[in-house]
């Protein structure tokens, strides 16, 4: 097991399992609709003056809609991956990469966004420079 798998119980899963777990929930297969309510509700907040709050291994945001956001992103520095649920509007974002960046880390909300909002436009995603000469230089490489 990898030392960055230790934190979190060296715990690896596929954006299937994840779908699976959020069926389950949303189902109250797992837990009842009171447990999933009390363990998907804000309690503490996340930032001083910010809109995100913390529930019992969640993030809670309110959308532009002013619903419900439930989100727990994660990752190892190699993979990242994000699990956005709006419940009211029944809708989920799973998102894995191992493109880990800061670009990367909030395509999942672009994405929420880009689903609720035809007028949304995301920012492009620039290029990396160190990226692009790292990539032509192994292009051009010969094994």
């Amino acid at each position: 097991m990898s030392w960055v798998l230790k934190g979190n119980g060296g715990i690896n899963s596929t954006l299937e399992d994840m779908y699976k777990w959020y069926v389950a929930l949303k189902r109250n297969k797992v837990l009842s609709q009171s447990l999933t309510d009390e363990l998907t509700s804000p309690y503490i907040l996340a930032k001083d003056g910010g809109p995100s709050y913390y529930a019992y291994g969640w993030a809670i945001d309110n959308s532009d809609r002013n619903t419900k956001i439930v989100s727990h992103k994660g990752g190892n520095r190699v993979f990242f991956h994000d699990f956005i649920w709006v419940q009211e509007e029944d809708a989920l974002i799973l998102f894995s990469t191992n493109a880990v960046n800061d670009r990367i880390e909030n395509l999942a909300w672009r994405i929420e966004k880009m689903l609720f909002n035809e007028s949304y436009l995301a920012p492009p995603i620039k290029k990396n420079a160190h990226f692009m000469v790292y990539t032509h230089h192994h292009s051009k490489c010969r094994f």
